[in-house]
Order: structure tokens, then sequence, then C-alpha cells
């Protein structure tokens, strides 16, 4: 019985001992992605006089990560309800390109990023490249803690031009997880833009700045 009682507090105390370790690796992975530092760089191109603008993000960990993306510009980190840890950038795919600046969210992993092609609307107006008097698209982006949860999420309050040539609305939202960023219609019964701004006001959400840009040919 002794020997039976002595055994299960050994198993007790290596079980303690696991969730101990298993939390303060959490822990540390999570506080591991800290960006001390952003470094903004040029690489020149094979064409005389055109560089390609680059960034590498510089973590408290001492890891050091250049983002995949032209023309960037880094906006911030998010967390995801998972403890998922996203870069929120702007930027291109390219540098010699008639392609529009848009929105990326760049997930972090022990490898570095992980590999995605989404690319999201940018904040601010967009106009027709064709007819650069007409405005065809405007985007008003948060991220942050907009909604009621405590996670990080992006949201979109969005209106274009259709191909009925009238203005139509539609507003969506990024929830972020370790299986990737999900885009979805934004239910405004249930986050509006008004709670959104309540969101702004005490400084838990931000807005990303607006800028204008032509559509893509």
């Amino acid at each position: 019985m002794l020997q039976t009682f002595t055994t299960s507090i050994h198993s007790l105390r290596v079980s303690w001992l696991f969730l101990v370790l298993l939390f303060s690796t959490t822990t540390a992975h999570a506080a591991a992605w800290q960006i001390s530092k952003v470094e903004y760089f040029a690489v020149p191109t094979t064409t005389e006089g055109v560089v390609e603008h680059k960034a590498a993000l510089l973590f408290s960990n001492g890891q050091r990560i250049e983002l995949p993306l032209h023309n960037v510009k880094v906006i911030g980190l998010l967390r995801g309800k998972d403890d998922s840890q996203f870069v929120l950038a702007q930027g291109t795919d390219c540098t010699e390109c008639d392609e529009a600046v848009t929105v990326r969210l760049l997930q972090l992993s022990n490898e570095g990023i992980v590999p995605n092609e989404h690319r999201y609307y940018n904040a601010g107006q967009e106009f027709d490249f064709y007819e650069p008097k007409n405005k065809t698209a405007e985007n008003h982006v948060y991220y942050g803690q907009c909604s009621a949860a405590s996670d990080d999420v992006v949201v979109w309050f969005s209106g274009f031009i259709g191909t009925d040539d009238k203005w139509h609305q539609f507003h969506t939202i990024a929830t972020l997880t370790k299986s990737g960023a999900t885009l979805s219609e934004l239910d405004q019964t249930k986050l509006s833009r008004d709670s959104v701004l309540q969101k702004v006001a005490a400084g838990v959400c931000r807005k990303i700045q607006a800028s204008t840009w032509l559509s893509e040919p």
C-alpha cells in the first residue's frame, strides 16, 4: 500500500512538473515574438535606378526574419485566439509592375513566415486605372482588439462600384488561428462600425492610415 501511495505521489509530481514546463515553454514561445526593430533596406535590381524596398524584423529572441514582400510597410504584430502570431503589413509581390499595394497577414512559425498568397484590400481610396478621376472603391481598415473578444482581428468596412455602376457596401473580418487567417463577411448586428470606433477611442483598436492608388489594369 505504501509503495503504491509513493508511486502515485511520484506520478503526480512528474505530471505537475510536465505541466509547469509546458506552460513555461508556451509562455516563452508566445513572449518570444516581440518585435524589437524593423529594418528597412533597398536592394538594387537589374534595371538602372530601380531598387527593391524590403524589410526585415528583429525579434527580442534574436531571430531575424525578412518579409517576402516588396514596397513593404510593417504595421504591427497581431495575436490570434490560440496565441498564433501574425505580422500585419502592406506591400506588393513585385517591384517593376502595376500591382497595387495590399494588406498582408503573415503568420509566424519557428521556421519563419508561413507561405501564403492571400492579398487583402488596402486602406484608402482606389481610382480607375483608365479614368483616374473615377473612384472605384474605398476601404476603412481596423486592426487589434476591435471586437468583443480579447484576440486580435482585422476589420474592413468597404464600398465599391459594381457592374451596375452603383455603389455597394461590403464589410469583412479576418480572424486569426494557427490554421491561418480566415476572412468572412461581417455580421453588423454583432460588430458595427460604431462599436469598432468605440474600441479605437479606448485605445485597443487602431485604424490603418488611408492612401490612394490606381486599380490594377
